[in-house]
């Protein structure tokens, strides 16, 4: 079971859906093996760290987040 939702509604365990992950995770990494699996095309955005890359080049200078985002509970 899963706690994960989409626009507010449990997944159906028997839809298909669409999904965007990186190149190491689609090739079934970090033990993501289902992904791997998928023998339908997949549709290829690039190379994720060539439009990271791109994104700093045409961004730039690119200003960090600030520090105090997460907060540790007791």
């Amino acid at each position: 079971m899963s706690n994960v939702r989409l626009n507010g509604e449990a997944l159906d365990p028997v839809a298909t859906y669409d999904v965007t992950v990186n190149n190491f995770l689609a090739d079934g990494g970090d033990n993501f093996t289902t992904f791997a699996t998928i023998t339908e095309p997949r549709l290829d955005g690039g190379n994720d760290l060539e439009a990271l890359i791109n994104d700093f080049g045409a961004f730039s200078p690119i200003t960090p987040p600030s520090t105090d985002r997460v907060n540790e509970l007791d």
